[in-house]
């Protein structure tokens, strides 16, 4: 069990799939995420991988670091969501931002670790459902900033709002084939 006292930074990150990441960049994401972390006082960092991942790199990495500040989970996605202060997710992640955004918390996206970059826009990137980052000072930028509000800034109220028009209007089967088509 998480201790209500502590801020919870919630990483959905699917594992290295070799004939898509790049290992250099995948390994420096980790290392940065936890390293920003760490200096958070009252923060766990909660890493749910995708279960068809390998554990072993991302364990390898994470043993560096205080047990007591990270923990792998296997709970239900929605749940870690609702609980968790800070979600961040992996580059075009859709599906994983879509559940950020159900509810109601506003989603990170990483920056892209696959092998054969392009100058393209993730699809939530696209329809701005994201707080985008690039680097990892924009990332601790971003956490930080996410962990004291207490009230909605307005780049994220209108990421709530993007995401009720694209998702819970009339006519919403024919945004989510937009988003789907994208």
């Amino acid at each position: 069990k998480i201790k209500k006292n502590k801020k919870i930074i919630y990483v959905s990150y699917s594992g290295f799939v070799p004939n898509k990441h790049d290992l250099e960049k995948y390994l420096e994401q980790i290392k940065n995420i936890m390293d920003i972390c760490i200096e958070i006082p009252s923060a766990i960092i909660l890493f749910k991988i995708h279960p068809t991942t390998d554990k072993k790199k991302l364990l390898n990495i994470l043993s560096s670091y205080p047990k007591n500040k990270w923990k792998l989970v296997n709970d239900n996605q929605i749940y870690l969501a609702s609980i968790c202060d800070v979600y961040i997710a992996l580059y075009s992640s859709t599906a994983s931002i879509l559940d950020c955004l159900a509810v109601k918390k506003i989603p990170i996206e990483l920056w892209s670790v696959f092998r054969k970059e392009k100058e393209r826009k993730s699809k939530s990137e696209k329809l701005n459902l994201s707080v985008n980052v690039k680097t990892k000072s924009e990332l601790k930028n971003q956490i930080i900033k996410l962990l004291k509000k207490k009230k909605p800034d307005k780049q994220q109220l209108e990421i709530r709002q993007r995401f009720n028009k694209i998702f819970f209007t009339n006519g919403s089967i024919a945004y989510t084939k937009k988003v789907i088509g994208l």
